[in-house]
């Protein structure tokens, strides 16, 4: 059949006609006749030749041509032999191939690339390179929609998929439709031996325990296992590193299950390890697993603060109370959610947010509103504002806000951020340059500025570039339209040129404070001469200056720019990442302005209905010394306030179902030294930490997690007749990243849902009411290797419905790859090429007899 794209064209026939016969009646006289109406032909073939081709004319027909994507599994469970398998297994399909189709070659493990793109030249496809693909992980989901966009469209459409099956990312299933859809047939290759002639294998599968039992209460922990032989194997058990029990088993072939039993006879959490020993193993990584186990009693906080004496003191303070203080340093902050759902609760003392670092807050605000963990913060000079927590993490935890909107006790401000837009700031920190980072940095610096605050954004290389003239702070629209356009490129930054020029730009202000930011990579800062004098100038003149400096603090332009904010009266900040520009930009600027603390003797009034305060003499409760400013949040209670002002002392609120807390006091005795001899000082603490800390609910439903198939599966049965439905369910990887788990129901007191075990580490899995009430509840479940291992056999069920719903083969032969079934496509054959070479020849042929009947009528 012949399609025309613009049959319009044909509307010229009448016309070329015409032109036909003045041509016939013009350049035809003198031929003899039989030459006439032979060259009129040839001249009509010409020009329909060439219409049909202005029509663009295709040929639509069956077509059996096909093209062939080898789909590789280049993961980690692919051994060496397995893929040596799969090379021969492509040679020989390819030694099959027509001349007339194509083949094509995708590697995938986490991720897919095309190793080989389509094509009739075979030789091209001569080893598979899986260079630049994560191994961690097998998501066939991902490299069959790589192969889908690879193929033709003129072509018969097949995949060849050369993999184990074993899906630990993506849902291949979501596929099948478009792959049917597409008439896209998908072949397996089974390059695997059966499981009779399968290496010597044995695997731990990870641990199922419960979070948390009874003190004194015998539970057990199940082990289960897998071999490919029957052989003779000890199964050893381990508590808190220390080993508690070994035991002789028979491993048969397939799976096995044992069970140990064990008591805690006291409060707190305790690791469980239990390892697995065979005389034949080929992957030793997956013979170990372990998680941890809490014991209900006392409440277990994790205090982190850089004032060791005050973290301690309080430990002790409450030792006769039952709460367990761990003290830590910020450096030894956990930052996964398997370390911190070790604690019931969180306190940050007196500690900068750059001493805490992202990870660290972030995991901390997933374990609060995950692990309905409680968070406390105690403030001090480094705390809360002051300490940079302003637009991090931790304040969207905490109910009371940090940033400066709205506060009248701060002078007027302008700011100057002077960006570094040398060469080494066009480096890309997750897909974007250091420089756009930068300038981000600033946006989030203008919503924590006051409305009335001005600021100006420059970009810097050897000369200044004004990125953001001087404004107030209330419109950041400006300077967002202009960060995709930044970019990055040259020498170092000129530091003098960017302070003179920064310093022209504040002197047009009238704001009571004038500061310069200068951004600038610690090794590469260029123009340093004149920079410390000229500092030195502009703080006498009233304009101080920070160095922001990005890298290490032994590069070789490091001990310059902390002379140089020295000289200026202002602060050096020096951070690896741009990413943690944001919270230094806030910090300096809130510290410039004022101290965002206030050191004087303010009584206290105390509210009634806190529930943390019941039962204390607050009729005595001490005036305190000093306070950081904070603002209580919409829906936060105030337990404490200033008598005068009714300034929030002490607040309290909820971040998900966890409990928080903000003091603005500090817990050192420094602004609570009259607190000493208070004698509700313990009671005070003690209720305080009891009431934030996570308690063991019973909640309305029982959650289970363990893995099935590569898998995790969450189990959800409702108590009490409720029904399973009206639960919701998340799970969060141990990278921190939530996601919410669809549940199905099995009946209607349970439902089951599944989550891809595609990281090593623990995950956190919480369900919570659909409806708000109270009763929610988390679990943890910990991949302790990585589970490209948590099967060593193919997931042939998976393999065969996958070729069945594609109309494929489930153990195609290579020999048969390009000569089994036939696969018929229709397919549009553009034939403007042949058109076109048809019209030459036709007007050279035209030619050639006109010539020979001219010559014959003479």
């Amino acid at each position: 059949m012949l399609t025309f794209q613009d049959p319009r064209i044909f509307s010229l026939v009448p016309l070329v006609i015409l032109v036909l016969i003045w041509a016939a009646r013009l350049g035809y006289s003198g031929l003899r006749r039989h030459a006439l109406w032979f060259t009129a032909a040839l001249r009509t073939l010409t020009l329909i030749g060439i219409l049909a081709a202005l029509a663009g004319t295709a040929y639509v027909g069956q077509s059996d041509r096909l093209c062939v994507i080898f789909v590789v599994d280049v993961s980690r469970s692919m051994t060496p032999e397995l893929r040596a398998r799969a090379w021969r297994y492509l040679q020989s399909a390819l030694a099959t191939k027509r001349p007339s189709d194509v083949a094509g070659v995708v590697v995938f493990a986490r991720d897919a690339r095309a190793a080989a793109a389509p094509s009739t030249l075979v030789e091209q496809i001569h080893s598979l390179r899986s260079g630049g693909v994560v191994k961690d992980a097998t998501d066939l989901e991902h490299a069959l929609r790589l192969a889908l966009a690879l193929f033709p469209p003129d072509r018969a459409k097949k995949i060849v998929l050369l993999s184990d099956g074993n899906e630990t990312a993506g849902n291949v299933a979501s596929l099948e439709p478009a792959l049917q859809a597409n008439h896209i047939a998908v072949d397996v290759a089974d390059i695997f031996p059966s499981d009779k002639f399968l290496p010597p294998e044995a695997l731990l599968k990870p641990l199922a325990l419960a979070s948390r039992v009874a003190v004194r209460t015998p539970f057990a922990i199940p082990v289960h296992a897998w071999s490919s032989r029957a052989q003779a194997a000890t199964l050893s058990l381990g508590v808190d590193g220390r080993f508690a029990e070994r035991r002789a088993v028979h491993l048969p072939a397939g799976d096995s299950a044992w069970e140990f039993t064990r008591t805690m006879t006291r409060p707190g959490s305790q690791r469980f390890d239990v390892s697995l020993s065979t005389p034949s193993d080929t992957i030793p990584s997956n013979n170990a697993v372990y998680a941890t186990v809490r014991a209900a009693g006392s409440a277990r906080v994790l205090y982190l603060t850089m004032d060791r004496v005050a973290g301690v003191g309080l430990r002790e303070l409450l030792a006769r109370d039952g709460i367990e203080i761990v003290v830590r340093s910020p450096v030894n902050s956990p930052d996964t959610l398997e370390d911190l759902s070790q604690f019931d609760g969180v306190v940050v003392g007196d500690v900068t947010a750059q001493e805490l670092g992202a990870s660290a807050m972030l995991a901390i605000q997933n374990a609060v509103h995950d692990e309905g963990i409680g968070l406390g913060m105690i403030g001090g000079e480094r705390g809360f504002a002051g300490g940079g927590y302003a637009g991090t993490p931790m304040e969207p935890a905490l109910p009371v806000e940090m940033d400066r909107k709205g506060d009248t006790r701060t002078p007027r401000a302008a700011i100057v951020v002077a960006l570094d837009a040398s060469g080494s700031m066009a480096q890309l920190e997750d897909g974007v340059q250091k420089l756009q980072l930068g300038a981000k940095a600033a946006v989030q610096l203008m919503h924590a500025l006051k409305p009335d605050d001005q600021i100006a954004v420059t970009a810097v290389r050897e000369q200044t570039q004004v990125v953001l003239p001087l404004q107030t702070a209330a419109n950041t629209q400006p300077l967002e339209d202009t960060i995709d356009a930044l970019s990055a490129g040259g020498g170092g930054i000129y530091c003098r040129t960017a302070l003179e020029d920064a310093d022209a730009i504040l002197q047009r202000s009238d704001a009571p404070v004038r500061h310069v930011i200068l951004v600038a990579d610690t090794g590469d800062s260029e123009q340093p001469e004149g920079c410390i004098a000229l500092a030195r100038r502009m703080k006498a003149a009233g304009v101080t200056v920070s160095v922001c400096g990005i890298g290490g603090e032994t590069d070789k332009d490091a001990a310059f720019q902390r002379a140089l904010a020295s000289a200026g009266g202002g602060q050096s900040l020096i951070v690896e990442e741009a990413e943690q520009l944001p919270a230094l930009f806030v910090r300096d600027a809130q510290h410039l302005q004022t101290k965002l603390s206030l050191e004087r003797r303010v009584a206290l009034a105390a509210s009634a209905g806190a529930p943390m305060l019941a039962g204390l003499p607050l009729d005595t409760i001490p005036p305190v010394l000093g306070y950081d400013f904070i603002r209580a949040k919409t829906g936060a209670g105030v337990a404490l306030a200033t008598a005068d002002s009714r300034e929030p002392i002490l607040a309290y609120g909820h971040f998900g179902e966890a409990r928080t807390f903000a003091f603005a006091s500090d817990g050192a005795e420094h602004w609570t030294a009259s607190w000493s001899g208070w004698r509700g000082r313990r009671a005070f603490w003690a209720q305080l930490l009891r009431w934030f800390a996570k308690g063991d609910t019973d909640g309305g439903a029982n959650l289970h997690v363990d893995e099935q198939d590569g898998a995790g599966r969450v189990t959800v049965t409702a108590k009490n007749d409720a029904d399973a439905r009206d639960w919701q369910a998340f799970v969060t990887s141990p990278h921190g990243v939530r996601a919410p788990m669809t549940l199905s129901p099995m009946d209607a007191r349970s439902a089951e849902g599944r989550f891809p075990l595609d990281q090593i580490g623990g995950y956190s899995v919480g369900i919570s009411h659909r409806s708000g009430a109270p009763g929610s509840k988390t679990a943890q479940f910990v991949v302790p290797y990585s589970p490209e291992f948590l099967e060593a056999r193919p997931d042939r069920p998976r393999l065969i419905r996958l070729a069945s719903e594609a109309r494929g083969v489930y153990a195609q032969p290579a020999g048969r790859v390009f000569r089994g079934q036939t696969l018929w496509v229709t397919a549009e054959r553009d034939l403007t090429p042949w058109l076109l070479l048809f019209s030459a020849f036709c007007f050279l042929g035209e030619l050639v007899w006109r010539a020979r009947g001219l010559r014959a009528s003479k």
